[in-house]
């Protein structure tokens, strides 16, 4: 009795082991980042991005190495709402650095922070960093020269003089911030080689 089941159990394990050695292996391959943003976005343009209180339309723009493939992302916002589009950008920040994106420049990036930035005319772009991979901010506004303009509506209409809130309220502010991520691993394609120098 005991040899029967000393043969049943080895007969098992041999069979389990022979199963376990057949059994196909599944490999998983992950996409590059670049990859799986390129096929999010390839023909979706313009997309609506939501906010807590209201949305933006956004432009993409998918770029593409001389291998045509994916090397980078871009996607550019504009609204005479500053406060949006400091949200929209602060939340893109964290959600960056939540995938372990790291500032370039070392320091930290609060909401207040990112609205007095789109208050300048231009900005050194904010870029972060994780491997091979960037994600680059950049953010600007119009510029208005009111008092030419001001001069100019006076000449072009010498009866009515516009007061300086007219102006401003037919050339408003408008705020433009553009999101880029890009893998820099793909810059030049498989045709790129080291310079020796």
């Amino acid at each position: 009795m005991k040899a029967r089941l000393v043969l049943l159990v080895l007969a098992l394990s041999i069979s389990f082991i022979s199963y376990s050695q057949t059994k196909p292996k599944t490999t998983t391959t992950t996409k590059r980042e670049i990859d799986r943003l390129a096929d999010k976005y390839k023909g979706k343009d313009p997309i609506t991005i939501y906010l807590t209180n209201s949305e933006l339309i956004g432009s993409v723009n998918v770029e593409y190495n001389q291998d045509n493939k994916p090397l980078g992302i871009t996607i550019a916002v504009n609204s005479q709402n500053k406060e949006e589009l400091a949200e929209f950008t602060m939340n893109m920040i964290q959600q960056k650095q939540s995938q372990g994106y790291v500032s370039t420049e070392g320091w930290l990036h609060t909401l207040d922070g990112i609205s007095n930035l789109l208050a300048n005319e231009k900005n050194e772009p904010l870029k972060f960093k994780k491997g091979n991979m960037y994600f680059i901010v950049y953010m600007y506004r119009t510029i208005w020269n009111y008092s030419n303009i001001m001069l100019s509506e006076t000449i072009l209409n010498p009866n009515s003089t516009p007061s300086f809130q007219d102006i401003k309220n037919k050339y408003p502010i408008t705020y433009y911030v553009t999101i880029e991520t890009m893998d820099y691993s793909r810059k030049g394609g498989s045709k790129a080689t080291k310079l020796d120098f």
